[in-house]
């Protein structure tokens, strides 16, 4: 095979330099992030509508590739974005994913190399809806609970931002109570994300559901860092950073302008 027929099999208009990177917007619900060699192609596909804005991929990536969009930016449909410049495709974002909003394709081929080779294990999910009707594989385990007496009256940030409908208040009022369907909760942070008052609400994770044929041990560095970074208290504040997002502080000086 000539080095000529090699170079004619890649979109020449792309192939200024291999490998090649690029971030590309194909639809409103199709993003990826492509690296092209001579005869290779790494895909890593985003879809906008299905991401719930866990967050899970975030700190878990090795490279802090992936990030929060900023809002209302027409070129960034969001709302997670990742840099191509650090991407290398792991595919850990696409094995962490409740939704499957993210998925890497080797030469076309929906693969996971680290999965395949007994670096991570086999996830053990359950299986729910998200409060639009998307499926959604629960991961993690956890405990949550909320103190209503600390909550600002009219307040409903949480409600609003938890994408699988886990709280519900009796009212609104100052005296409201709490019940939570604590079997739908994901851990995913948001309701923390977006609440306006310190300890109002306490949420931790405890463990992620894998097949635990094996011990922990015997997986190989990837698994034992996303254990860490999901797991942690340190990795649970860097979350919450990461994810305070401009939108989340613009919804509650919205919520403050209306009492107002």
């Amino acid at each position: 095979m000539s080095i000529r027929y090699l170079f004619n099999t890649i979109n020449m208009k792309d192939s200024i330099m291999i490998p090649f990177k690029k971030r590309e917007k194909i639809s409103d619900d199709k993003v990826r992030v492509v690296q092209r060699m001579l005869v290779h192609k790494n895909e890593l596909m985003y879809y906008p509508k299905k991401c719930i804005k866990c967050g899970l991929c975030i700190p878990t990536c090795p490279k802090e590739s992936r990030f929060l969009a900023e809002p209302d930016d027409p070129n960034l449909p969001g709302p997670v974005e990742t840099d191509p410049e650090t991407c290398f495709f792991c595919g850990i974002c696409d094995y962490i994913c409740p939704t499957g909003a993210n998925e890497l394709l080797i030469n076309e081929e929906h693969k996971l190399i680290l999965c395949e080779n007994g670096a991570l294990p086999e996830l053990k999910p359950i299986k729910l809806k998200s409060k639009t009707g998307e499926p959604v594989d629960k991961i993690l385990q956890g405990k949550i609970v909320i103190d209503a007496s600390k909550c600002p009256e009219d307040c409903k940030l949480c409600i609003d931002e938890c994408p699988m409908e886990v709280i519900e208040f009796t009212s609104l009022k100052k005296d409201r109570k709490v019940k939570l369907n604590r079997d739908n909760c994901i851990y995913c942070f948001a309701c923390e994300r977006v609440c306006p008052v310190e300890d109002a609400i306490k949420l931790v994770r405890t463990r992620i559901l894998y097949d635990t044929e094996k011990e922990e041990g015997e997986f190989s560095n990837p698994f034992s860092e996303i254990i860490k970074k999901l797991i942690s208290v340190e990795a649970k504040a860097k979350n919450l950073g990461s994810l305070a997002a401009r939108k989340s502080d613009l919804r509650v000086k919205e919520l403050m302008r209306e009492k107002g």
